[in-house]
């Protein structure tokens, strides 16, 4: 049953792809972007720190909700590597799908679809949101959903499935890590280096936020070399 579902709502999604150019330029070039998909979301965080003001709580929230949102797109990457293969929508022959402009049946055979590691990371972020926001955190989740998880179906690099498994993972990881870190010791000697040293403090959210906007992508690089030479 949940493969009919998967199918279903993929084939309603892929139904618009190849028929405008413009359409698969926004969806597949624009939506992929991490200016688009990413920037916005963390922006949110950037702005309920400084909105906080002189109150602790909302940063600390925020500071709670980073470790989770570090490890969502890790644990979605361990579970692809570590679970069966499961190949990308585009890659199945049978369901016929339509490839939008820009997208390549060639790419991504290395990487299973399950669960999607940018879904994981991008309602990760939406949850940090909510624990201190519920009304932005609902445009957070939105774009969560319509900009970086819904493209994905479109171009067939996701099953629904995939979407739902990462979101289920992002959600999870800040919720666990929040439970995990209820107290406030080491994330105080981490406000306070706010005080204490700014200059350092702001220097090291930018180059940690930088990464998480573009989903550590450097990093993988690295490791999938040093991977290939092992």
């Amino acid at each position: 049953m949940l493969q009919a579902i998967d199918e279903s709502v993929l084939h309603f999604l892929n139904g618009f792809a190849n028929r405008s150019t413009a359409l698969d330029m926004i969806i597949v070039r624009g939506f992929q972007m991490p200016s688009v998909r990413f920037l916005p979301l963390m922006t949110c965080i950037v702005w309920l720190w400084f909105d906080a003001g002189t109150y602790w709580k909302p940063r600390f929230l925020l500071l709670q909700g980073l470790p989770g949102t570090l490890l969502a797109p890790f644990t979605s990457r361990a579970i692809q590597s570590l679970s069966p293969h499961r190949p990308r929508p585009m890659h199945v022959e049978e369901l016929n799908l339509a490839m939008p402009g820009g997208v390549s049946r060639d790419q991504l055979h290395e990487w299973s679809s399950f669960p999607s590691d940018n879904a994981a990371l991008a309602f990760a972020i939406a949850t940090t949101v909510w624990r201190v926001s519920r009304p932005l955190s609902l445009a957070c989740f939105a774009w969560a959903l319509f900009v970086v998880a819904m493209p994905r179906v479109y171009a067939g690099y996701h099953y629904p499935s995939d979407i739902a498994g990462g979101a289920i993972i992002g959600i999870l990881s800040v919720l666990v890590c929040a439970k995990l870190t209820t107290t406030m010791s080491a994330l105080n000697r981490i406000g306070s280096l706010e005080q204490r040293s700014p200059g350092l403090f702001y220097s090291v959210c930018f180059v940690t936020m930088f990464y998480i906007t573009t989903m550590f992508e450097d990093i993988r690089r690295i490791g999938s070399r040093l991977a290939e030479l092992l």
